[in-house]
């Protein structure tokens, strides 16, 4: 049976279609393990002690995440106003 003609088949979703891609969260969260990966090598290089070694990676990963992660949401289309849009009428 062709698609719409009545069937309650579940259609899978492209993630494409409706805007909702996981990709710039993706890139986020590597970006800051690899900001975290730099600290800690840098730290380690300095022959710091453990707890400024995990310290600084995780306060790069956060840093660094919360400022892409914010990115990502201000790149993010704005949800329509339907009910904006019917009180109008």
């Amino acid at each position: 049976m062709p698609w719409g003609s009545g069937t309650t088949a579940h259609r899978p979703q492209d993630p494409a279609e409706d805007g909702s891609s996981n990709t710039p969260t993706i890139v986020a969260t590597i970006d800051a393990a690899l900001a975290a990966a730099i600290v800690v090598l840098v730290t380690q290089a300095a022959e710091a002690s453990t707890a400024p070694v995990a310290s600084g990676g995780a306060t790069a990963f956060l840093a660094v995440w919360g400022v892409a992660a914010e990115r990502v949401d201000r790149s993010k289309p704005a949800a329509p106003q339907i009910l904006s849009n019917f009180a109008r009428l």
